[in-house]
Order: structure tokens, then sequence, then C-alpha cells
């Protein structure tokens, strides 16, 4: 290992993220000789990264809409520790770390290499036309890539928000990457002999957290309109728990009283993911924008058949008849005629769970990523 006391600033909205995304990032990091920072919120989590090696300083991030006073407050406190350590490389994750993080090294670190990762463009881009959060957002980014261009890259998960960021001249062809997802470990996410024939109860997966724009209540409605015809033959469930500092959050009564016994489960948080993907057959995310689901390529990984939005992201995920199907956002009614299809043909689920896993080795394995990453 070649040691060269470089530092590295990990910068992210929160350290759970950080914990479930990046940290192999990190441990990278560590393994070739670097000092690696994280800089995020401290929800708990700060004394398991530090076990792995990693420095934690906490950052007032709020991930709530009304939040410029603790915006304020992180932008200031950004701007003391890169011009107190003056770290080597500076990797924003997310869009708010990417927009005062840029801004605070282009005043107080300016021979930082900056890597601006855009995991999804998020609530504000959802909705297609303009609007003045959008564009605030694009014309901010904007700015602070022309501060300091020569030392930023951006790595986007799918082409379509490397395409929105060329068209708004925030960032050049030479300057832009496509890495697609967070990447997974195929030898952990490893697939066990899944028994799929006449008379098993079809098991539907929908992993996330409990967020409208999730597709959570999409998903609760398409089980509702096929309910009668396969009550006894499908187990519809939700895995994931609640996230109430996110605009699009869902409250725990809105979903426990639209649930099913026996038919539609809440099954809350889960840490073994493992597990649950050993017990689907169908993973399904209605979502309505991705940067690219960790989630989905879980699953994939696991050789389930993928039912998800034909949106950015998602749709990287699908080839759309060979490993799953793409249906419309917000459209449970289409959703449930794909479910349907799949019912009527077990050869096909099996054979769609296969081809998941050969399309998700391709270009989507944790190896695969974090040596992209540190290429570029």
């Amino acid at each position: 290992m070649e040691l060269n006391n470089k530092k590295i600033f990990y910068v992210v909205n929160v350290d759970w993220f950080f914990l479930s995304h990046r940290k192999e990032l990190a441990i990278e990091g560590i393994r070739r000789g670097y000092d690696v920072y994280l800089l995020a919120k401290d929800t708990g989590q700060f004394e398991s990264l530090e076990k792995l090696g990693l420095k934690t300083i906490d950052i007032p991030f709020d991930r709530k809409k009304n939040s410029l006073f603790s915006d304020f407050k992180a932008f200031l406190k950004l701007c003391f520790l890169y011009n107190k350590y003056k770290p080597d490389i500076i990797h924003h994750v997310t869009l708010k770390p990417i927009i005062f993080g840029s801004l605070a090294s282009s005043f107080f670190s300016r021979k930082s290499k900056i890597i601006n990762a855009v995991s999804g463009l998020g609530y504000a881009f959802i909705k297609s036309g303009k609007s003045i959060l959008k564009s605030l957002i694009l014309l901010s980014l904007k700015f602070i890539t022309y501060l300091n261009k020569k030392n930023i890259k951006f790595i986007f998960q799918n082409s379509s928000d490397k395409n929105i960021f060329l068209k708004a001249k925030i960032s050049s062809n030479i300057s832009s990457f496509i890495i697609k997802g967070s990447g997974v470990d195929e030898l952990f996410f490893k697939p066990k002999s899944k028994v799929i024939k006449q008379g098993k109860i079809i098991r539907i997966t929908l992993l996330a957290r409990m967020l409208k724009d999730k597709g959570v209540l999409e998903f609760i409605k398409a089980a509702h309109i096929i309910h009668k015809k396969l009550k006894g033959k499908v187990l519809f469930r939700l895995v994931g728990g609640l996230d109430f500092a996110n605009p699009a959050a869902l409250q725990e009564h809105e979903i426990k009283e639209m649930l099913i016994d026996n038919y539609l489960v809440w099954e809350g948080k889960s840490t073994d993911i493992v597990s649950v993907y050993d017990e689907t057959d169908i993973a399904c995310l209605p979502s309505y924008r991705e940067g690219m689901p960790k989630s989905l390529i879980e699953a994939m990984s696991m050789e389930c058949a993928i039912l998800t939005t034909d949106v950015p992201g998602c749709q990287d995920c699908v080839e759309d008849g060979l490993n799953g199907f793409l249906f419309p956002p917000r459209c449970p009614e289409t959703l449930s005629e794909k479910i349907i299809i799949l019912l009527n043909d077990f050869d096909l689920i099996k054979k769609m769970g296969k081809e998941s896993r050969i399309k998700m080795l391709s270009d989507m394995t944790l190896k695969h990523v974090v040596n992209k990453t540190y290429e570029i």
C-alpha cells in the first residue's frame, strides 16, 4: 500500500445514506493510503463509520424544505473546514452538498479536485416542465461550476441527468461521466435456487422508504385492483421505514389503513436485504424518478424479475420484456396488468430473474463502480 497522506473529504447529507451507499469507496481510499473524512449530519452512525477508519465531522444539513438558517450554518462550517484542511479531493454527493460544498471550495480550497456525484435530481425534478425551484437549482449549479470549472468533474448515474446538465451548460462532455449506481457486491447478493411453480404464492416486493415519489401508493392501488382475482396466489410486500424529513413522506396510519391481511403487508425497515430478496420473486419499484435505484440492482443480483417505471434511473435497470417490464409512472392500472402477465407465465418470471443478474454483472457491480470512481 502506497502511503501519501493525502486527504479525501466525502460530503453527504446524512451519515446513514453514506453507510448504505458509499462506504466501500471510503474503505478503498483508506486502503490506498488516504486520510478519509466524512462530513455529514450525524444521525447516530458516526461510531460505525469511525470503526471502519473514517474521520467524521458533523455538518448541520437539514433535508426539510424550509431550512435556510441551518443551511447557512452548514455552508459556513464547510467554508471553515475546507480552508483549514485544504483536502486534495472533495467528493460531494447529492444536490445540497454539491451546491454548498462547491461554492465553499471555490473560495477556500481552490486547489482541491472536486468530484460532484449526482445520485439523482430529487423532488424538484420529478415533474416535467419549468419550476422556480428547478430553475434556481440549475442556475446555482451553473454559477458554482463557472467559479471553479477547471477542478470540477461530475459523476451521473444515468444519461437523463447528464443530459440535463449538458443542456444547461453546467458540465461538458469532458467533465461528465456515467457510473451506474453505487455498486452491489454480486458475491454477497448471490441468488439461491428459487422454486416457482403452480400453486406457489408469488411474492412481489417493493423495498424503499415509504415515500409517495417511490410509488408506494401506486403499488398499493395495483394490489387492490387485482385483489379479488389474486388473493391466495400473491403476497404484496412493502419493506421500508418512514422518512418524516422528506417532503414526500407517507404517514404510518395512511399505509396501515390500506393493508390487506395475508395479501398486502408492510414489514417495516429491514437490515437483511439478502433475506428480503431471497423471499422475493418479483421486485417492484414504481418510482417517479431515480438516480440509479440500489434496491433494484440488489434485486437483479438476486435473480428477481423487475417491474419498474419508464423514468430516469429505473429504466436503466430493465430491458423491457427481457428481465422485466417497464410501465408509466403514476399508473397502477398498467402495473396491475404487467403483474397479471407474469403470474400467467411462471417460466417467464424465472427467465427474467436470470437475465436480471446477467444485466447487473455487466456494469453495476461494486468492483466496477469503485474502480471507475478512482479512475476519475
